[in-house]
């Protein structure tokens, strides 16, 4: 995977510092045959203005006049939106660049057994060299290899296969969820590019002079949110030959890479809370497993029920109710689950001992020492106020 430096065309460019602010990274998916042009593809103008759009990200809310302008005609939900991070990536014949890129890191058994192989992705997301191979094809191709790919590390065993689940069961949902991963891969790469370090040319106009220029266009405002500085190099953001490299950009799209949220404590809740409905109808051993544990004598579940108190909208004047309501309901919190019940049995007419009976308990005398301690507290509490 390779970036091209804004260098090639610009002398400086802008920088919102608190662009991740507003949001996370979104990926606006469009119809390139909407802006169909005299050769089936897309206008020169609108592909232009996507190009422009995408390679300014890091400008967040100030990207190219020209640009915006396109995109306000043709796009115009994007400048509604209040996230910055915004890219725009045209789908065409079903094919998108987050295609190939998905394909630079999978391993080539997996391609091959799909019948393709790895092609030059376009940072920039706008496909310029290779259209004979970037088609339809390609694109069904690629999701149906990494779906073989992810799954196996999102089931963390090898005996646990996608036929074992239900079609809309959480994992299978999540493994075939091609434009999630996209986000999250994607996102990785942008963030790469942050480590390329500014590009310097003699040649070019002094940065105070363009800095100047920028800050006029700017309101007084907004100052501190934006620099200006020399483009970032281009370079490599992966060698997609590299099996351990490829390896290492999957990792950083499961942990976050410390851009994102982690995807391992979404991962140990969809394993140890399984349902009924999340296997199929067909016969498998983790079906057995679960039915066995789920019917259990010890796994069975002891419903507790609990009174709520934030349920009175209304009350006549002559007798505010809804005092003592809000009362009870901030004494509670000062009491352990435990105490709460005892409060609730007490409140509704039951003695000590039908409180100790419903409990398992024998005798009374526990209970009775628990309920004085009780009192002994809400004595306190009604004190200080």
């Amino acid at each position: 995977m390779y970036v091209i430096s804004n260098a090639m065309m610009n002398q400086a460019e802008v920088v919102q510092l608190d662009r991740w602010e507003y949001g996370p990274l979104e990926l606006v998916f469009f119809d390139a045959s909407r802006f169909s042009g005299q050769e089936g593809r897309m206008s020169t103008e609108v592909a232009m203005a996507v190009v422009e759009w995408n390679r300014h990200h890091r400008g967040g809310f100030v990207r190219p006049e020209e640009a915006v302008e396109v995109i306000e005609r043709h796009l115009p939900g994007v400048l509604r939106m209040t996230n910055p991070n915004v890219f725009l990536v045209p789908r065409i014949n079903g094919y998108t660049e987050l295609h190939a890129m998905l394909s630079s890191v999978l391993p080539d058994a997996i391609l091959r057994r799909r019948g393709i192989g790895k092609i030059k992705a376009t940072f920039w997301l706008y496909p310029f060299i290779d259209l004979d191979v970037r088609t339809a094809a390609y694109a069904a191709a690629t999701e149906a290899a990494f779906r073989d790919f992810i799954w196996p590390r999102l089931a963390r065993k090898n005996r646990l296969k996608r036929l074992h689940f239900a079609l809309d069961s959480s994992l299978r949902l999540l493994a075939g969820d091609v434009g999630f991963w996209m986000n999250r891969l994607y996102r990785v790469a942008v963030e790469r590019c942050e480590f390329f370090k500014e590009t310097r040319d003699d040649r070019w106009d002094s940065l105070a002079r363009i800095e100047a220029s920028v800050r006029e266009e700017l309101a007084p405002a907004e100052e501190g949110r934006f620099i200006v500085r020399r483009p970032l190099m281009g370079g490599p953001l992966w060698d997609r030959d590299d099996p351990g490299e490829c390896e290492a950009v999957v990792d950083e799209v499961l942990e976050g890479g410390g851009v994102m949220e982690s995807l391992y404590p979404v991962l140990e809740v969809l394993h140890s809370h399984r349902t009924h409905e999340d296997f199929s109808d067909r016969y498998s051993w983790v079906k057995e497993d679960f039915e066995r544990s789920f019917y259990s004598k010890r796994s069975k579940v002891r419903v507790s029920l609990v009174e709520t108190v934030d349920e009175l909208p209304a009350w006549e004047a002559s007798a505010p109710e809804g005092y003592g309501r809000v009362l009870f309901r901030d004494l509670m919190c000062f009491f352990e689950p435990r105490d709460r019940h005892i409060i609730l049995a007490l409140r509704h007419g039951k003695t000590v001992s039908e409180i100790a009976r419903e409990s398992g308990l024998r005798g009374h005398a526990s209970v009775s020492r628990r309920v004085k301690r009780i009192k002994a507290k809400l004595r306190q509490l009604l004190e200080r106020t």
